[in-house]
């Protein structure tokens, strides 16, 4: 039977897993990178949050954004104030935000920063105030453009991103990849790169060699370049693209 590595963090991972059986695929759940909420929000962000009217556009990078921000804005709103055009990277943490009561938009295909700056209305942002919710550090592609749109952004870092240190110890223990077939779900440029720091550190270097799923072409080119060299793109990060492309393996 396939083996499949499901290497988002646990949370994530459960219903990813549950799909891998459903298709008679054997789920391998190991994270490389585990989620933890900032202790504290900093003073400048607190005030953020209570200024959330007068901002424009609010933006969720993901469904832990969704979980943290939903949660900050909760305790200094007893409603979701009107006005705000709130945005979200993918449809997964648009359903998040509708869960949480805020309907929001969201990419239909890629989903990611550059599909989200494709959006109508993210065209012309100047001299409007946008509040991005996110975690610490990762990518700045999304404020950078829509600074140079003419836009104020401000970043709400919410939790922080943390390597998974015993990646590599079950990775050595596991008989993951001993088959051909074994194959590994990637869901972003930083977990492709835990991926690969896992399997030096396991000297399992030859699953570099093993079938990669990846969401587009972004995180591919990052796979390619660390060494792997069977790398599969899905359309985005989602269950159903990731596992379409997972199908289509030959």
């Amino acid at each position: 039977m396939t083996r499949v590595w499901v290497s988002r963090p646990e949370a994530q991972a459960r219903s990813t897993c549950a799909a891998l059986v459903q298709l008679g695929l054997q789920p391998w759940s190991q994270p490389v990178m585990e989620i933890h909420p900032l202790a504290e929000l900093a003073p400048a962000n607190r005030t953020m949050v209570m200024d959330l009217d007068l901002y424009q556009v609010a933006i969720f990078i993901s469904q832990n954004a969704v979980r943290h921000g939903v949660a900050a804005i909760e305790a200094f709103w007893p409603q979701v104030p009107l006005g705000v055009a709130f945005l979200a990277v993918g449809n997964a943490t648009a359903r998040a935000l509708q869960q949480a009561g805020i309907l929001a938009e969201a990419p239909q295909v890629a989903m990611d920063s550059e599909a989200l700056l494709a959006l109508p209305v993210l065209a012309e942002v100047e001299q409007q105030r946008i509040i991005i919710f996110k975690g610490v550090g990762g990518r700045t592609e999304l404020a950078d453009t829509l600074s140079a749109r003419g836009a104020r952004v401000d970043n709400c870092p919410l939790y922080e991103r943390k390597a998974c240190t015993e990646a590599a110890t079950a990775l050595a223990q596991s008989d993951f990849g001993l088959m051909p077939d074994d194959c590994t779900l990637a869901y972003s440029g930083e977990s492709i790169q835990l991926i690969h720091t896992a399997l030096q550190a396991a000297q399992r270097r030859e699953l570099l060699a093993r079938t990669t799923i990846v969401p587009g072409p972004r995180v591919a080119a990052i796979a390619q370049e660390l060494g792997f060299s069977r790398v599969i793109q899905a359309q985005n990060a989602t269950d159903p693209a990731m596992l379409a492309a997972l199908a289509a393996v030959e």
